[in-house]
């Protein structure tokens, strides 16, 4: 919403997925997760907040976990993926 007394409006593009913790504001726009749809892999986006415009910053070709958080100085961005997943099946004997 323009301060300090405009009219809200929305700033959330197509591909902004609400769920989670996948985006964080900026000083100039909101970096976030466009998840991946059919044949396409997630990306790491910026939105300006003065333009509505959206630039790809990177491909991320592995499952993402939960998390995500920007730096202070709009350096670095953190987020978590998923580089392995496993299982083992246990059999229990002689249970009374």
């Amino acid at each position: 919403m323009p301060l300090p007394d405009g009219e809200e409006e929305p700033v959330s593009p197509e591909g902004v997925n609400g769920i989670g913790t996948a985006y964080a504001p900026g000083r100039k726009g909101i970096y976030f997760i466009r998840y991946a749809t059919s044949g396409r892999k997630h990306s790491l986006v910026f939105l300006r907040f003065a333009d509505g415009q959206t630039t790809t910053l990177a491909e991320i070709s592995r499952p993402l976990g939960m998390g995500f958080a920007l730096s202070p100085d709009e350096r670095t961005i953190l987020y978590s993926q998923i580089d392995q997943v496993s299982s083992e099946l246990m059999l229990v004997e002689h249970l009374h």
